[in-house]
């Protein structure tokens, strides 16, 4: 009988109808399944017992919210809205009920009649019932129904036997023959499974193929009410409301309880058997130690089953307590609520249904259901059992069990549950110091956020209630209980998990997988995917407690530096505060640290100091604003009586608590943070001591509350022990609710704070922590040990964490408290090199442990370790983003790639870095090597060398072994400068490289995802490029994904475990030079060399960039770079900071003055100055003195200044060819430019310099004398390359995108100036067949489209589609391979054409190609000459080159212009707007005047000019203006203009002379005046007047 659809629309009056539904639905039960009549009659007088009380007292819970209108409820027959749920107990069980006088409730079937229907209402509606006078009795209803039977004789026996049935069922009950002890017997003949299951878990336990299972008791009817409005409050603890059991049963019951089944019953307090008795548990002593001898039967019945509502995203359980827990304050109504958020993820939330509870405001979970399409999951409620079981659909087992397991508590501050679990691999919990793996043999443990250095078997500084279960196939599931109150957890081998918490709901997360890390991607969406680091936070950071000045503090980080230890981060603790005050220096001690965070920033490194939360409270009113500004927003943490909670940490006085769930704490974290910033330009915060911490256990004034609860976690002393009273109030409520919330509050605040400050990606490290700390923080392991045994435990630590969503983690290397020693040092940092999170950092009590300090053994070792991770930080680089967006792991268990087997699960001693890359350690004192394991069924490879380790065994590895790579894998790498300081900066402007690990099918993959390493939203904002690597059997393949950032280039590719190779070819062509291949036979590696770029002639390794090898010393380097950042200082950004901030102008600059220094530099080096001055220099000299005094004349340069000057100029012009680029040279006015800086500026000021007697006598003693040069300084004593750090640039010119002057490709395309000038530039790339192919795929798709093609049509297509496959191969990378393949392939098939209108390669094609153009080489059009000329003109106009060549330039003015009397000559036959016309009035200077005398800047305008006319005379023209007339304007400009001839007489000796007139309008003479007037000023002009306009 199928269930009528369910109405909704109803009126007031209809909340008391009943919609009848098939006995089949009621019973949930398919059709053909078996039921036992007497169960529906057990359940109507079941449930009858449940409505004896009228008039509700219960309001509607806070936060309920009105169903929705396709909700349907399930639950049993209801009366009005008054009726309680209250049920009246009795000694005996009516199976119909028997009459309540105290009620005045009849018999069932003596009340409830046919509803009459409304007017108009369908038909089709169910049948409605209502209740009605007593009076009206059965046989009034028989009579009324007889008539209705008709002549079905048939229905009137049946009628009479069930009459019969009743009339026996009611008289055994009235006569007292059915008992409670008879209807428990008839429920266990109908419950047989309830009652013969096994009490211990069955992980593959078979279930019908169900979504929900309900109670099959239950008879199941629906309403619209739910738990809380028809129930009647009653004080069940001053009531005996459930039943003792005898002795006997509660023997028998505990007798069937295994001893993994125990689950503790009295777990505190006076634990006897008299107090277990009480509490209605059971009592065994046990010689297993852990085992509880207090334990809960196997039905301990606290709550029963009340009613259910269910729809297609969740389903809400009311429960009503039975049994009083021993706990104050018990839930007297209990919902639970089931809410299926996607199909692998499920929420269930356990809370008190009459009053609203404290819930975590952190982290923000958006609580939406998605699309159900098919859940993995379903979710079994049984009416007559405590709990829920939720059951995974693939096979049927039982993931999360808690019916009738252990006791449901559910009181104000104690709230417990318990469930079996599938397995006993059990992950995650903390943090807490142990092994990876959970051990289940009866272990108890706190968490509560607490200040403690790290020991085994106590609370820690995080709380993260989060496990993951792996079962034996690798199947996993993982849950998260969302509550920050302390609490226990409790595990044993059932294997079974008990939650205890202190306060709050119960809020249950079930994420259903199934692999491990589809495990986690679920958690991390729930709660927050970890933050995108900035790309020199995964460099290595240098600290110390306590430096004690600026000057040790750089004296270290100079040290290290100055050794070659690659490093990005100096850090200082506490001590550069002022009385250890947050936001203020020590004036005397780091009274420098500003300038010195400058000198760190110089070096393209970076700064993280410490701030504490407790701001110091005992400064002099209106000195000290962190505490002032605090008081005023009101948004310090509160004691009991509203004041101000005092309390005491490093500060010198008392200590204040910002309460960061205040509304006003943001904007005054903000404030302090972006007022020091001011100060000290600091670029990342370190949180510390924000349990939070306090060295006074709750206040310094004043006392807590009186601390006795009736739990208290097993945190080894009280909860206000150092931290605040727990009944300290914040705005959120009480610190006892918050307290695991305050680190996550404060790196909230803090991540938005520098967010803000910076404009630029936060770092911050917290020490304290809470569930979804990773999007705003990373943390490390706190205060540890520098022992063997704490080196060992970070790496367990540090997998927990990868599983709690914080992949930034990481310890103190070599140690915090105590002493280390060398080879404990060395090899942690052999290990922490690739911590994600890489610091060493000790305390101030301990000896100095940084690398140097150590000496050669530990510099050596770190040197070694700390380049590796350099090399491997594009592919730390990209995990971090794969964490950012997928919720992927960055380090992992090696299980992660391989869960089903299982004998991987307990190994904490090795970890991945991501899916290719193994650390094995060395963690024992005075060992050399290490035993690992190495999984198949892929080969591992040492990454140093590509030798084979190991496969699907375990091996001993040493020391140079210990970081291996597993075939299946192309790892991004990026080699770090060989010489000089190594940093993140200028490691990422260097190309990079691929190493291919082909497994054992020959295929590998990989990716790279790169971005400009520190901007905000790179990812979200598409400012970014990802491409994938593929090898297939022998052929690699790059396929960009994205590309909106530049990416280094690519000049090395390594595959591994190569047979021997003949050739090598890229993109089909044979690999010669400038590409190098070798096949090294030892390790079976090809490195192949080239530049990356397919069929490229741009990028000729032949002909490097000059300063490549080019090493010098550093301080010579340093030199240099200062005396050229001067220059840049003084004469261009003293002007150019004026008009823009935009650094493309001087970064152009630096990369010439490099480009030309470094030539320079390279032919000086090359000179053998003995024979240049001996051979050249000397008999040059000794010439020019024979012939002084022989009376000829001088050196030409020596007659004046001004003919040194030209003299000057022409030895620069022979450097130019050899300083500049080929395009720069040919660019006049850049070529101009240069030599006359190069010879005004810097060979003139030489020539002085040098002239002066007594430099030239100093150097003539130096160069004969026997004094020997002054040594270099010792340190630092390596080699840099030239100007590397001068010419390096945060972001490419040619990559970053104009944003005013952009434009789309599109644009470009379509219109026929942009599209010319983008095709010449396309022709200097080389790179013009790309826009060719574009634009005949574009054409050759719109012609393939046409709807009815012709066979000559379709033949002559398919022509022109060989033609685009061929052009195809060309492409640039990523475009040509594998879609060529495809392409291929379609094209050598019959009727081409059709294949191809649905081709996916032909599509991907065009979309490859528009990507290379829009991405990469519009980018580059858009800073390119060609743009530029198209948007204001050519840069030396094409008129003035052709007009300017006739006349030098001293007699310019004077015989140029004659217009009239004044006019004395013409420059040109056309007018261009922007031309530069340069002209010289009084030019002619005695060979007295110096060059300091004239006008420089007319002077430089005038000099390509001078390039131009030399060696012409414009003497030779005469212009006469013969005529003026008025004319119509071309259009589409309108009305007349008076236009001028003129004829222009040429008469050159020797020649023929010519004649030739030109037509100029007024506005011409008017633009040149203007354009001479900008240039020249009017002193030049003042003969020129012209009439106005007007």
């Amino acid at each position: 009988m199928p269930k009528i659809p369910y109405k909704s629309e109803k009126n007031h009056e209809d909340d008391e109808d009943y919609e009848i539904v098939s006995f089949e639905d009621f019973c949930d039960k398919s059709p053909g399944s078996k039921t036992d009549l007497l169960t529906l009659n057990d359940n109507i007088n079941y449930r009858l017992c449940y409505e004896s009380d009228k008039g509700s007292k219960l309001a509607e819970t806070e936060g309920e919210t009105s169903r929705s209108a396709d909700r349907h409820t399930e639950t049993s027959l209801n009366g009005p809205k008054s009726v309680t749920f209250k049920r009246k107990l009795s000694n005996s069980f009516a199976p119909f009920g028997r009459y309540n006088a105290k009620a005045g409730r009849a018999p069932l079937f003596s009340g409830v009649i046919p509803k009459p229907r409304n007017e108009g209402e369908s038909t089709s509606r169910e049948h409605r019932y209502q209740r009605f006078s007593e009076q009206r009795n059965i046989f009034r209803r028989a009579w009324e129904h007889l008539p209705g039977l008709g002549s079905g004789m048939l229905g009137v026996a049946l009628v009479c036997a069930l009459c019969v049935g009743a009339w026996w069922a009611v008289g055994g009950a009235v006569g007292g023959t059915w008992g409670e002890e008879h209807y428990r017997k008839l429920w266990e003949r109908t419950h047989p499974d309830a009652i013969t299951k096994p009490l211990s878990p069955m992980p593959y336990e078979k279930q019908m193929p169900e979504y929900r299972y309900h109670d099959h008791n239950n008879l199941s009817t629906k309403n619209k009410s739910n738990g809380t409005d028809t129930r009647k409050k009653s004080d069940l603890n001053k009531k005996n409301a459930y039943h003792d059991r005898t002795v006997e049963v509660l023997q028998d019951m505990c007798a069937k309880v295994e001893e993994n089944m125990k689950f503790d019953c009295l777990p505190q307090g006076k634990i006897n058997e008299k107090e277990c008795v009480k509490r209605g548990c059971c009592w065994k002593s046990s010689d297993t130690q852990g085992v509880p001898y207090c334990y809960y039967p196997s039905h301990y019945d606290t709550f029963r089953f009340l009613n259910m509502t269910e729809d297609r995203h969740g389903m809400s359980v009311y429960m009503e307590k039975v049994r009083p827990s021993g706990y104050p304050a018990d839930f007297d109504v209990a919902r639970m609520d089931f809410k299926y958020l996607s199909d692998d993820v499920l929420q269930i939330k356990i809370y008190d249904a009459e009053h609203k509870r404290f819930e975590p405001m952190q982290p923000e979970i958006t609580m939406v259901s998605k699309p159900l399409t098919k859940m993995k999951y379903r979710v079994q409620v049984d009416g007559s059992l405590i709990g829920f079981k939720i059951i995974r659909n693939s096979d049927n087992v039982t993931i999360v069990n808690t019916q009738d397991i252990g006791g449901l508590i559910l009181s104000d501050k104690m709230l417990q549950i318990s469930a079996i679990l599938p397995t006993s691999h059990i992950f995650g919990l903390g943090e807490k110091r142990a092994r990876f793996m959970n051990n289940l043999q009866w272990n108890t443990f706190a968490l509560f956020n607490r200040d403690r250095a790290p020991v085994e078997g106590m609370n820690l500084y995080g709380t993260h209630p989060f496990y993951l279960a792996v079962e034996h196939d690798g199947k996993s599931h993982g849950m998260l209980l969302l509550n920050s109150n302390a609490m226990d957890i409790v595990l044993q081998p059932s294997p079974g998990l008990t939650y205890r918490a202190t306060g709050g709901v119960l809020d249950l997360l079930l994420m259903l997988g199934p692999a491990p890390q589809q495990v986690l991607a679920q958690y991390t969406e729930l709660v927050g995917r970890p933050f995108m680091p900035p790309y020199w936070a995964l460099g290595f950071h240098l600290c110390r407690f306590n430096y004690n000045s600026v000057n040790a503090t750089r004296s270290v980080w100079k040290a290290n530096r100055d050794a070659g230890i690659p490093f990005d981060v100096q850090w200082n603790d506490i001590d550069y505060m002022k009385d250890h005050n947050d936001f203020t220096i020590d004036p005397k001690r780091f009274g420098g640290l500003p300038d010195f965070v400058k000198e760190i920033h110089a070096e393209g490194m970076h700064y993280v100091m410490i701030i504490d939360p407790g701001v110091g409270a005992s400064e002099v009113p209106g000195s000290y604003p962190p505490y002032d500004r605090g008081v005023a927003l009101d948004i310090f943490v509160k004691n009991s009586t509203n004041q101000i909670l005092i309390g005491q940490v490093w500060n010198k006085g008392f200590t204040v608590y910002p309460d960061f769930t205040h509304p006003n704490s943001s904007s005054y974290w903000l404030e302090m943070m972006s007022n020091f910033h001011k100060l000290v330009p600091y670029d990342g915060v370190w949180l510390d001591m924000n349990e939070p911490s306090n060295f006074r256990d709750g206040t310094a004034v004043g006392s807590c509350a009186d601390p006795r609860a009736p739990y208290s976690p097993r945190t080894g002393a009280a909860l206000r022990t150092h931290t605040l009273c727990m009944d300290a109030r914040h705005f959120a409520g009480a610190h006892a609710d918050v307290h695991n919330l305050y680190a996550i509050t404060e790196a909230g605040a803090t991540h938005f704070s520098l967010a803000e400050i910076r404009g630029k990606r936060p770092f911050i490290i917290s020490r304290s922590s809470f569930v979804g700390m990773g999007k705003y923080s990373g943390h490390w392991s706190g205060d540890i040990t520098s022992d063997w045994h704490d080196m060992k435990m970070t790496i367990p630590e540090l997998l927990s964490f990868s599983l709690f969503g914080i992949p930034m983690m990481g310890a103190d290397i070599c140690g915090f408290n105590g002493d280390t020693t060398v080879e404990l040092c060395k090899r942690w940092m052999q290990l922490g090199a690739f911590y994600p999170f890489s610091r060493n950092h000790n305390s101030d009590q301990a000896m100095a442990q940084d690398p140097v300090s150590l000496g050669p053994e530990v510099v050596e070792a770190s040197r070694k370790s700390l380049r590796l991770r350099y090399r491997l930080l594009p592919y730390y680089y990209t995990l971090f983003w794969r964490a950012h967006v997928y919720g992927d792991t960055v380090v992992r268990p090696l299980f992660f790639e391989a869960p089903e087997q299982s004998t991987l699960h307990d190994i904490d001693s090795q970890f991945m870095i991501g899916p290719y890359v193994m650390v094995t350690p060395i963690l024992e004192k005075g060992a050399v090597v290490a035993r690992g394991e190495f999984p198949g069924p892929q080969c591992w490879y040492n990454i140093l060398d590509g030798q084979f380790i190991a496969s699907d065994k375990s091996y001993e590895v040493t020391d140079n072994e210990t970081v291996s790579v597993k075939g299946g894998g192309i790892l991004p790498l990026q080699n770090p400068p060989e010489q000089g300081p190594v940093t993140t900066t200028n490691t990422r402007s260097l190309p990079l490289q691929l190493l291919v690990v082909p497994d054992r099918d020959n295929q590998a993959k990989g990716e790279l995802y790169w971005d400009d390493g520190d901007s905000l939203n790179t990812y979200e904002e598409q400012k970014y490029s990802h491409i994938e690597f593929t090898l297939n059997n022998t052929e690699i393949h790059s396929t960009v994904q994205w590309w909106g950032f530049g990416v280094p280039l690519l000049n090395s590719v390594t595959v591994l475990n190569q047979p021997p190779v003949d050739t090598v070819t890229i993109n089909g062509q044979a690999c010669v030079k400038p590409c190098e291949a070798t096949y090294l036979n030892d390790t079976n590696v090809i490195g192949c060399e080239t530049c990356g770029s397919k069929d490229c002639e741009r990028h000729d390794s032949s002909v490097s960039e000059p300063w490549v090898g080019l090493q010098i010393h550093k301080q010579l380097d340093q030199a240099i770079e200062d005396f050229y950042n001067t220059i840049l200082e003084q004469f261009i950004s003293s002007w150019y900071s004026k008009i823009t901030l935009q650094p493309f102008f001087v970064d152009e600059l630096r990369h010439q003055l490099r480009y030309a220094s470094a030539c320079l530099l390279q032919r000086a080096v090359k000179i053998n100055y003995g024979r240049f001055v001996l051979g050249r220099l000397l008999p040059c000299a000794l010439r020019q003195c024979a012939a002084r005094r022989a009376g000829r004349a001088p050196h030409p340069a020596a007659a004046s200044r001004r003919a040194e000057l030209r003299y000057l100029r022409c030895l620069a012009s022979a450097l130019m060819p050899h300083l500049l680029k080929q395009d720069d040279y040919t660019n006049d006015v850049f070529r101009v430019l240069i030599r006359e800086i190069f010879a005004g500026w810097v060979l003139l000021s030489l020539t002085d310099v040098l002239a002066e007697p007594y430099i030239l006598n100093t150097l003539i003693i130096l160069a004969t004398g026997d004094e020997t040069m002054a040594q270099l300084p010792s340190t630092p004593n390596y080699k840099v390359e030239f100007l590397e750090t001068f010419a390096r640039q945060t972001e490419s010119i040619y990559t970053q995108r104009c944003k005013l002057l952009h434009v789309e490709l599109d644009q470009v395309i379509s219109e026929q100036e942009y599209f010319y000038a983008f095709m010449q530039y396309m022709k200097t790339t080389g790179h013009i067949h790309l826009l060719q192919f574009y634009n005949d795929i574009k054409s050759f798709q719109t012609k393939m489209l046409k709807p009815e093609l012709s066979e000559s049509e379709q033949q002559c297509l398919q022509r022109e589609a060989r033609a685009l496959g061929a052009s195809y191969r060309r492409l640039p990378p990523p475009a040509a391979g594998r879609l060529a393949a495809e392409l291929d392939a379609v094209l050598l098939q019959q009727h081409a054409v059709g294949k191809l209108q649905t081709s996916r390669a032909l599509y991907e094609a065009a979309r490859q190609s528009h990507t290379l153009l829009e991405k990469l080489w519009l980018p580059k059009f858009l800073h390119s000459e060609e743009f530029y000329k198209l948007l204001i003109g050519s840069r030396i106009p094409t008129g003035y080159q052709k007009q300017m060549v006739k006349k030098p330039h001293e007699k310019l003015l004077n015989t140029a212009l004659k217009l009239g009397h004044r006019l004395k000559g013409a420059l040109k036959t056309q007018t261009v707007d922007g031309q530069v016309l340069d002209c010289f009035t009084n030019c002619e200077e005695s060979e007295g005047d110096g060059v300091d005398n004239m006008d420089i800047l007319n002077y430089l305008d005038n000099l390509a000019v001078e390039e131009s006319l030399r060696g012409h005379d414009l003497s030779t023209y005469k212009v006469v203006l013969t005529n003026v007339e008025t004319k119509m304007q071309a259009p589409p400009r309108r009305g007349v203009v008076r236009v001028f001839t003129l004829a222009v007489h040429r008469a050159e000796a020797g020649g023929a002379p010519s004649l030739r007139s030109v037509e100029r309008s007024e506005h011409d003479f008017h633009l040149l005046r203007a354009k001479l007037h900008e240039f020249h000023g009017d002193r030049l002009l003042l003969d020129l007047t012209l009439p106005s306009r007007r």
